[in-house]
């Protein structure tokens, strides 16, 4: 018998062979592969990564037996297949997560890397055993938080292979996809050395781009990849001749406007910067990625109307990114428009307001059934269980209904009645309950911080109980939710405004976020613990949200003792004829008082500089570094230079040349605010300067620059 099937089946391959191939499809449906736990101990890559996988696509691969007359296609689910593998390599990063796409925009120094299959070939060896291969390519490309190439694309390779014995063995849907699984798994599992290298060798990877170029002159990924590369290791002059070509070849490409925005921000060119950034929104109005740019970039020169501006055609152009008004309510608070900041605060929370009976729900198998209940909501309290199906709401069948219709019937206004009719595996026959509709929020830990911006706005005007209303809605959400963000700023702030000095210390003196640190080196300044307000202020970064200068005026106004105090310490040292020490004392108190307050402290250094000019020469390292920042001027290293005259200052803090050549050298970067800072310190600290005038000139020249935008 087993004789006579051999023959049989020799025949209908001689057969075959002499026509034309059978095509057989095989579409294999989705199915979860089964994965073990294991993870790659490889090289570590210490940088959050964000994979986008399209778990949606797929793949055809064919194998083509002429001999036997059947060619085999095989359409599998590829991306599903990456997405369930590539947390075995989870562990090789500091953050790990996988999206379809990118709903917001991702964190400084993160790493996004698009993967896909690049290739699969599949084929079958008949017949003793019956084998089935899969070999496969998966491709990666590497990109920065900004989505701009950090490299060409990497790739990686990986085999699978089952087989089975018997003559007639013959292999399922199910043994096909574990064996393009285990392709794709082993794939991704050789990818860390690729991608490790790929970040950590700028040189090489700057090399390939440059072979692909002489290849292919016009290869504008090239380009963009050089350009990035060489801007991440400090080679600006490769970085700037990258950019520039490849706006020659894509006129049309932002990426290239981008690039040269970050080139001259890089070497401190704010106006070369700001018009390479503005060109690339002109040309692209729907980019998020660049009006965050433009927003932060209008946050750092202090201009908040234009940053308000930016971000709101931010929101325009990302609705998805839900994150955006909370930000946007921060930059109200910063600018001092409290009023504004609880208009969008309230605005966002009646739109994430729903009246409902808090229980989530699923479609399973055509019934309406309930995975969970909220505690105390209405619906635990009338008995609902996880479980519990629904199959009829106020009389009506939910089978008639749509998955959306019943979610509009459940939810209504406040307060109303809904009546579900219940059945529940335990109980025999389908019962009615009665649930009053409750308010809910489709997202309360955004509404949390909504709530928190509130709160912040309140104290700022003065409403105290207005403010511990939102702020205890704020944490009740944020408790439940464990998400805190904004709260924890408005509770430091609400704490501060109520004299709960200690608490502020104990509860947000180890948090390393600038405004709350902040609250901190206030607290320590309002107990009278100067030197650890000192400290704590010292190590802020002033420009953080909400911070604005209404929270700075408080440090200074909180520190005023203490300066009042070092001033007539100082005094008493120049009294005895110590200028030195006065000087020093001086230099300690200036970065912490307001600028008009530093502007007053300077009219006391110019009196003791007048009586000691000697005392100010620049002189020893200081000297040193002032005649570097010269030579790098003449060789057009502005960034360098300003430097150099950095060090300069930090030996010799009160000599007016320093900062006269300062200012120039912030002219030729374009940075005119900082240009027009270091000749008023000239002013300042040498108020008979023989250029007065000129200075004077110099200085409106500069604000009129400002002012117009030329």
């Amino acid at each position: 018998m087993r004789l006579l099937r051999i023959f049989l089946f020799l025949v209908l391959v001689a057969y075959l062979s002499g026509c034309e191939p059978i095509r057989i499809t095989h579409t294999i449906e989705l199915m979860d592969m089964e994965t073990s736990k294991e993870t790659v101990q490889a090289k570590k890559i210490s940088r959050e990564v964000l994979f986008i996988v399209d778990d949606t696509k797929k793949y055809k691969a064919t194998h083509a037996n002429y001999s036997a007359g059947v060619i085999h296609d095989f359409v599998f689910p590829t991306g599903h297949y990456i997405k369930q593998a590539l947390p075995v390599i989870s562990s090789c990063f500091e953050k790990f997560r996988i999206e379809p796409s990118v709903s917001t925009i991702p964190d400084k120094d993160a790493l996004v890397i698009n993967a896909n299959v690049s290739s699969m070939d599949v084929r079958f060896d008949c017949c003793l055993p019956l084998v089935f291969n899969a070999n496969t390519t998966l491709q990666f490309i590497l990109y920065d938080n900004d989505f701009i190439m950090l490299s060409l694309p990497v790739y990686s390779d990986g085999k699978g292979s089952l087989s089975k014995p018997g003559l007639f063995a013959t292999m399922s849907d199910k043994d096909y996809a574990q064996v393009a699984y285990q392709s794709i798994r082993e794939a991704v599992k050789n990818s860390v050395d690729v991608i490790y290298d790929a970040i950590n060798n700028p040189k090489k990877v700057i090399a390939d781009a440059k072979q692909i170029i002489n290849k292919n002159p016009s290869n504008t990924g090239a380009y963009k990849v050089i350009a990035n590369r060489a801007l991440k290791t400090g080679d600006y002059a490769e970085a700037l001749a990258a950019a520039q070509m490849l706006t020659q070849l894509a006129p049309k490409d932002t990426d290239g406007y981008f690039l040269l925005y970050k080139i001259y921000k890089a070497q401190k060119k704010i106006k070369d910067a700001v018009t390479q950034l503005e060109h690339a929104v002109s040309l692209n109005p729907g980019n998020a990625i660049l009006f965050v740019h433009l927003y932060d970039f209008y946050i750092e020169q202090d201009k908040f109307d234009k940053a308000i501006n930016a971000l709101k055609r931010y929101m325009e152009a990302r609705p998805d990114d839900k994150n955006a008004a909370v930000r946007l309510g921060l930059l109200y608070l910063k600018a001092g428009k409290y009023d504004d900041a609880v208009s969008i605060a309230n605005k966002m929370i009646d739109a994430l307001k729903f009246y409902g009976i808090g229980a989530p729900i699923v479609k399973k198998d055509d019934s309406i059934v309930i995975t969970s209940v909220e505690p105390g909501g209405p619906a635990e309290k009338a008995g609902i269980k996880p479980g519990d199906e629904i199959t009829e709401i106020d009389g009506r069948s939910t089978e008639e209904l749509k998955f959306e219709d019943v979610i509009k019937k459940l939810r209504g206004s406040e307060g109303t009645n809904v009546t579900l009719t219940i059945k529940r595996k335990e109980v025999e026959e389908p019962f009615k309950i009665v649930i009053e509709r409750q308010k809910f929020y489709s997202n309360p830990a955004l509404v949390a911080d909504y709530m928190a911006i509130i709160a912040m706005a309140e104290i700022q005007k003065g409403n105290i109980n207005e403010a511990k209303r939102a702020m205890d809605e704020a944490l009740n959400i944020a408790k439940s939710t464990n998400v805190y963000a904004s709260t924890l700023k408005a509770h430091a702030c609400l704490l501060m405004a109520l004299n709960e000095y200690d608490r502020v210390i104990e509860n947000y003196s180890k948090r390393n976020e600038g405004y709350l640190q902040l609250m901190v080196a206030i607290a320590y300044a309002k107990k009278g613990m100067y030197e650890n307000a000192i400290k704590v202020y010292k190590n802020l970064n002033k420009k953080d949200l909400p911070i604005s200068d209404n929270t700075l005026k408080a440090f200074y106004e909180a520190m005023k003792p203490y300066v009042e105090e070092m001033e007539k310490e100082a005094l008493n040292y120049e009294k005895s004829g110590d200028a030195i020490s006065a000087l020093k004392i001086y230099a300690g108190i200036l970065g912490i008082v307001s600028e008009e307050k530093a502007s007053s402290i300077r009219s006391k250094i110019a009196r003791i500089i007048a009586k000691n000019p000697s005392i100010i020469e620049i002189s020893g390292i200081a000297r040193e570094h002032f005649l570097k920042s010269e030579v790098l001027y003449n060789a057009g290293r502005y960034e360098e230079a300003l430097q150099e005259l950095e060090m300069a200052k930090s030996y010799i803090p009160f000599n007016p040349q320093i900062y006269f050549s300062s200012s120039l050298v912030c002219e030729k970067l374009g940075d005119y605010s900082c240009a027009i800072k270091n000749m008023e310190i000239v002013l300042q600290l040498q108020p008979n300067h023989p250029q007065a005038q000129t200075i004077r000139d110099q200085i409106y020249k500069w604000k009129f620059i400002l002012e117009k935008e030329l």
